[in-house]
């Protein structure tokens, strides 16, 4: 189930919220109001607000319309991805196929922001497909290598997930 509920709010429009002491945007005071008259449970630091809300570390921004990670994740992301990329002076680099399926799970949620990356996890499902083992070692061969390189430099340059090119919008109209 989910239990995570969104609205919006003008500007400045706020009610207090007596339990928590605290002011909230007008829907959401009223939303806990009548939970709390329903006898269903919340918590206050679950009660977000603001510009931009962060959402399963994805920062939502409804007012620009955009969903974008931030410069820390972003960051640690294409770090990780470069890591991968390093061909060692010795020998081939190899992880264990639980560090494989850490990273496609890493990459997967990243397609929440950046979707048009998902072609560099095609060689990365070739390599995994048919081990089972998570200790068993596979080997970063140059596909891998370009993919991510090539998903960084992607992630790097992009600004996240535009949901409308237009952002003009007035609700009085």
């Amino acid at each position: 189930y989910i239990d995570d509920t969104s609205g919006f709010d003008f500007d400045g429009d706020f009610l207090h919220y007596e339990p928590y002491d605290r002011a909230f945007p007008r829907h959401q005071t009223l939303l806990l109001r009548l939970w709390d008259m329903l006898g269903i449970p919340h918590k206050p630091h679950k009660q977000i607000f603001g510009r931009v809300i962060p959402v399963i570390g994805i920062d939502v921004d409804p007012n620009a319309m955009t969903l974008t990670l931030s410069p820390a994740r972003k960051r640690d992301l294409c770090d990780a991805l470069y890591a991968w990329t390093v061909k060692p002076s010795r020998g081939t680099a190899s992880y264990q196929l639980k560090h494989w399926q850490q990273m496609s799970g890493w990459v997967n949620w990243t397609l929440n922001v950046f979707p048009l990356l998902r072609p560099c996890l095609n060689h990365f499902y070739y390599k995994t497909r048919g081990v089972h083992k998570p200790s068993r070692r596979i080997w970063v061969n140059n596909d891998i290598r370009n993919d991510f390189s090539w998903a960084a430099r992607h992630i790097e340059a992009s600004s996240g997930v535009h949901l409308l090119h237009s952002s003009y919008w007035d609700p009085a109209s």
